[in-house]
């Protein structure tokens, strides 16, 4: 990775609410690369500024354009798979799950569009809607990158707007989906929903009547990872998640399907820095 850029600012309105959190990246990836498997305790959107990503959710790709929008919920573990070789920009945007209440807007639409239990992950806004989107965006990541003051009122007017531009229109926007194997679809389903269990990667080959071999060649062309590191991503994503809730390490441990607490330390620590202990501490 040649060039990176990542600009993350909290902007807080209430004091009895948590704060939005936009993140503006720009980043040189490698093709085959991807951006991590993720899952969050708010909503995520993320506007694509550069073309040659997709985003992967459960068993489902979706290929974004510039000025697409990608939308997760808290509950969905997802990853970015990168395609073109390129300086890739994107502005995410980080909503608690609560924001909303007791707020003196009609945001029932804005809310519709954060949950998106009727349609995909990924908003394509019409042409004319995208290309403001896309000023409008712009806009917020110059200032985003600007060291002196920023005035949160002002970043939350232009990201109020952005959110509700994308809203009006989410109903009647297009979804573009990737088409990945079919072997690749079945093993991300059933790893999304078993990580907690045993897993046996024979097995996995023998449900999608194919050999080991082939399947991880296949996955890992794919998603990027292989099937074991797919299930370590799962199962340390939702620790976090678990840790986050206050629950103990060792109900975390078995829970995500780790074989014992020390197995779970090492790993965990291996993938975030911080032991289970200091992770609990610091959120």
């Amino acid at each position: 990775m040649v060039r990176f850029l990542d600009k993350t600012v909290d902007i807080k309105l209430y004091e009895d609410k948590k704060a939005i959190t936009l993140q503006y990246v720009e980043q040189s990836f490698t093709p085959t690369e991807n951006t991590g498997v993720t899952i969050y305790d708010k909503y995520k959107i993320s506007i694509m500024l550069s073309f040659g990503m997709f985003a992967v959710t459960e068993n489902i790709a979706y290929k974004a354009q510039i000025g697409d929008i990608f939308v997760f919920r808290p509950d969905e573990i997802h990853f970015a798979k990168i395609i073109d070789k390129k300086v890739h920009k994107f502005l995410n945007i980080f909503i608690p799950t609560d924001f909303f209440d007791g707020i003196i807007l009609n945001t029932d639409e804005i809310k519709e569009f954060l949950e998106h239990q009727k349609r995909g992950n990924l908003i394509c806004p019409p042409l004319e809607l995208k290309e403001k989107l896309i000023r409008d965006t712009e806009k917020i990541t110059e200032k985003l990158k600007d060291d002196t003051l920023i005035f949160n009122i002002d970043i939350f007017s232009r990201v109020l707007n952005l959110l509700l531009m994308i809203s009006k229109h989410y109903k009647n926007t297009a979804q573009t989906v990737t088409e990945i194997p079919r072997c690749v679809k079945n093993t991300l389903d059933y790893l999304s929903k078993n990580f907690g269990n045993k897993i046996s990667l024979s097995l996995l080959a023998k449900e999608n009547y194919c050999s080991v071999a082939y399947l991880s060649k296949i996955f890992k062309k794919h998603t990027g990872y292989t099937v074991y590191e797919q299930i370590t991503n799962l199962r340390i994503e939702n620790a976090k998640k678990l840790l986050r809730e206050g629950k103990s390490v060792t109900s975390v441990t078995f829970e995500c399907g780790f074989s014992d607490c020390s197995h779970f330390i090492k790993t965990f620590k291996k993938f975030t820095g911080l032991t289970p202990y200091q992770y609990k501490k610091s959120e």
